[in-house]
């Protein structure tokens, strides 16, 4: 079984273009990709990305033969689905490959905002003149980077990498407020697990590879599993470490030098389209829980933009009867595209 888990904001990029998988069982009892990621998680072509892959079994992470590449065909009227049906093919003209194994990285097609963002595409003799391609409700465009799977399949699969093109819809003033003031997405993370019982919380510590088990439980258990992320700040506040859209390299150097992200909702700008002004928002944050074992009661749980003071979401979990380890992950998401995860070995003596 391989899950194709790409960030919910592209939801609507992948509808109809990948194979009918079950995206919604939290029990990983064969392989499984979880997650694609990209750092950065936003980025201006040509700049090099960096991907992983949480590709896992039910004895935890699961080493296969994986290979990357670019799709730089842009879908025809007549393809079904959002992205061309070339991006998903084991080899292709259109594929542009950057690498094999759990990670890769490459430099961003440098036509990637002609191909899949705002700016007019090119031309094609005999063929009807083509339109850019129109923003998600974030305002942002995606690169597609096709993953083949050779074990068990071949099964191909497609993440992204949102791409920094500018901002769409927008006139000459807007659009230099708009790059003054916007700021890359900072991929979200889990910041903490924690086992939660009536007698008190016990915070869970990530797997490392060779170490032991990040908690214990009791065969068949009943608890609650607590999660939480960063708290991203709203207001300038020079020196807390995020840089913020109403803070500039000449306000708080201290963070806007080199700019810094928040890896929970982050506020961000957004075109509002019916009074063509700059409107902060807030990402969505959602969270996809996997386990080996055990029965857990959401599969998928988050935040709206308006929860996102709140930085926590509970999932009752009941331990599994029969002993040995649990490997627990959490697939963590906004919707700008960014993508995080983290892994837990549970041990149920």
């Amino acid at each position: 079984m391989v899950k194709n888990l790409a960030p919910l904001a592209l939801a609507a990029l992948l509808a109809a273009c990948v194979p009918e998988l079950d995206d919604r069982s939290f029990l990983v009892t064969a392989p499984s990709l979880l997650a694609i990621s990209s750092t950065p998680a936003e980025a201006a072509p040509p700049a090099s990305i960096a991907y992983r892959a949480l590709y896992v079994d039910q004895n935890g992470p699961r080493s296969a033969d994986l290979s990357w590449a670019f799709c730089v065909a842009r879908q025809a009227l007549t393809d079904p689905g959002t992205v061309s049906p070339d991006c998903l093919q084991p080899s292709s003209d259109e594929l542009t490959p950057i690498g094999t194994g759990a990670t890769a990285a490459g430099p961003l097609p440098s036509d990637a905002c002609r191909l899949f963002g705002p700016d007019s595409p090119d031309e094609v003799a005999g063929m009807p003149a083509g339109r850019p391609v129109d923003p998600d409700p974030t305002g942002g465009f995606y690169q597609p980077v096709r993953l083949l799977v050779q074990d068990p399949g071949p099964v191909s699969t497609i993440g992204a990498t949102r791409i920094a093109c500018g901002l769409a819809g927008g006139n000459a003033t807007l659009s230099s407020a708009f790059a003054a003031s916007y700021r890359a997405n900072e991929s979200p993370a889990i910041a903490s697990l924690s086992l939660v019982r009536a007698s008190g919380s016990t915070p869970i510590t990530p797997d490392t590879p060779g170490a032991a088990p990040g908690a214990t439980v009791t065969r068949g258990e009943s608890l609650t599993l607590h999660a939480t992320w960063a708290t991203c700040p709203t207001t300038p506040a020079c020196g807390d470490g995020v840089c913020g859209i109403d803070e500039t390299a000449t306000s708080c150097p201290a963070d806007c030098t080199t700019p810094v992200g928040c890896t929970g909702s982050e506020q961000y700008l957004v075109l509002d389209p019916t009074t063509s002004t700059l409107t902060p928002a807030r990402e969505q944050i959602t969270v996809a829980w996997y386990a080996t074992g055990g029965t857990l009661a959401d599969d998928t749980s988050g935040r709206t933009a308006a929860e996102a003071a709140t930085t926590s979401l509970d999932n009752p979990w009941i331990a599994p009867a029969q002993p040995g380890d649990v490997w627990v992950w959490l697939v963590v998401r906004d919707d700008r595209g960014g993508v995080g995860w983290q892994s837990y070995r549970i041990a149920v003596p």
